[in-house]
C-alpha cells in the first residue's frame, strides 16, 4: 500500500527530491524498503508534499487496526504494533507538515499502546454523538435514496428490514454498502451483501468457545431477545480471553454485530444486529 501511494505521487514530487531523498523514495517503489524505511514513509511523503505545494496534510486513516488483528489472528501480534505505533506516531506526533489527522477502527487507538506519548487525540466512540450521522445513511438519505431511485413502498421496507440496525450516538443509521448494492441490483431483492467483506475468524473462535451461559444469552439474542451487560470501551486484542465476557460482548458492540439499545454510565442494553454472520460457513 506504500509503495501504491508513493506511485501516485510520484510524477509531482520526484524530480523535486535531492538526491538522497530520491533514493529513499526509489527504496520504496522499488519494494527494496527494510522495516525502517516503511516505518518512515509516510512521515517522508507528507514532508516532501507539505514542500512541493505549501500545504501542510490531512491525513485520513480507515480501519487502521486492521493489520492489528491480522496480526493477533496469525501470530505476529507484537512486530505489528511497533511498526504501526512507528509509522502511524511518525505521521501524527509533533509533525509540523501536518494539518490534520482522523483514524477510525474498531478499538481505542489510545489503548493499544500504539501511539504512545500522543495525548493531543480527541476518542470518538460510536456511542457519541459527534459524527453519528457519517458512518452510513440516515433516515432522511434513505428517504431521498428511495425517491431518487424510484423505490416502491416494499422494496423500501425490505431495505429497512434488512440493512437497519446500526446505532451511532442516538442516530439510526444504514450499512450504505448494502443499501447501494440493494439499489444496483437489477431484481431489487435483498441479500446479505455483508457476509464477504471482512474475517470473522477471531470473533467465531471467542464466541464458539464460550462458557454455557454466555451461549444462552447468545441463543437468547438471535431470537430477537436483549440482554444487559458492563461496556468496555478499553479492549486489547493480546488481552482478550474467552473468560473475559464482557470484553467479548464490547467488541461485539464495537464490530457492529450488536446494537446498544441504550447506555447509560458503564452498561448497555444491546440487541442482535447481525450475529448470524460469525455462524456462517
Amino acid at each position: 500500500m506504500l509503495n501504491g501511494l508513493y506511485l501516485e505521487y510520484k510524477a509531482v514530487l520526484y524530480e523535486e527530491l535531492v538526491s538522497e531523498e530520491q533514493q529513499d523514495y526509489d527504496k520504496i517503489t522499488e519494494k527494496r524498503g527494510n522495516f525502517v524505511d516503511l516505518e518512515n514513509a509516510l512521515k517522508f511523503l507528507m514532508r516532501w508534499i507539505h514542500r512541493q505545494t505549501g500545504k501542510r496534510v490531512i491525513v485520513l486513516l480507515d480501519e487502521y487496526d486492521t493489520p492489528i488483528h491480522a496480526g493477533h489472528e496469525y501470530g505476529y501480534y507484537e512486530e505489528i504494533v511497533v511498526f504501526m505505533r512507528n509509522l502511524l506516531s511518525g505521521a501524527l506526533k509533533d509533525n509540523v507538515d501536518l494539518e490534520k489527522g482522523v483514524v477510525t477502527g474498531i478499538l481505542r487507538i489510545a489503548k493499544e499502546s500504539i501511539f504512545s506519548g500522543l495525548n493531543n487525540l480527541d476518542v470518538l466512540p460510536l456511542l457519541r454523538p459527534e459524527f453519528q450521522d457519517c458512518f452510513g445513511f440516515t433516515e432522511t438519505e434513505l428517504k431521498q435514496l428511495s425517491e431518487d431511485f424510484s423505490l416502491t413502498d416494499k422494496q423500501l421496507a425490505a431495505l429497512k428490514a434488512w440493512y437497519n440496525g446500526y446505532l451511532f450516538g442516538d442516530r439510526v443509521i444504514y450499512n450504505p454498502w448494502s443499501v447501494l448494492n440493494f439499489i444496483a441490483s437489477s431484481d431489487r431483492f435483498p441479500r446479505p451483501y455483508w457476509i464477504n467483506t471482512s474475517s470473522n475468524a477471531l470473533l467465531r473462535d471467542l464466541v464458539t468457545h464460550t462458557e454455557p451461559g454466555f451461549q444462552t444469552q447468545i441463543e437468547s439474542l438471535l431470537v430477537g431477545d436483549s440482554i444487559q451487560t458492563p461496556l468496555n470501551e478499553n479492549i486489547v486484542l493480546r488481552d482478550l480471553t474467552m473468560r473475559d465476557e464482557q470484553d467479548i460482548w464490547s467488541l461485539l458492540v464495537f464490530s457492529g454485530y450488536l446494537k446498544s439499545e441504550s447506555f447509560r454510565g458503564k452498561s448497555f442494553v444491546a440487541q442482535n444486529f447481525c450475529l448470524g454472520r460469525i455462524f456462517r460457513r
